[in-house]
């Protein structure tokens, strides 16, 4: 399923805005919240190419900060490719 960049965007604002969080364009994951990614990833087939949580953070953050910072506000976010192409 593809992420639409400017409905991405304003989700993001409006969830850290309610929950009175600073804007940010990059997930930073605190290293005692990944310990155990990688034997949960291991039994969720869509990750296979993602059991290191590094790079699965790695991959959030190149479909994040592009749509975040407003360096992409149209486009759609194809999971397969693991990038963001034209909306048509």
């Amino acid at each position: 399923m593809r992420i639409n960049a400017r409905q991405l965007r304003i989700s993001v604002h409006t969830e850290a805005l309610h929950r009175h969080l600073s804007a940010f364009t990059t997930l930073v994951v605190p290293r005692s919240m990944t310990d155990g990614y990688g034997k949960v990833a291991r039994t969720v087939p869509l990750l296979g190419d993602l059991l290191n949580p590094d790079d699965a953070i790695s991959v959030v953050n190149a479909m994040l900060q592009p749509a975040l910072s407003g360096d992409i506000t149209d486009g759609q976010w194809d999971p397969t490719q693991q990038q963001w192409v034209d909306q048509h």
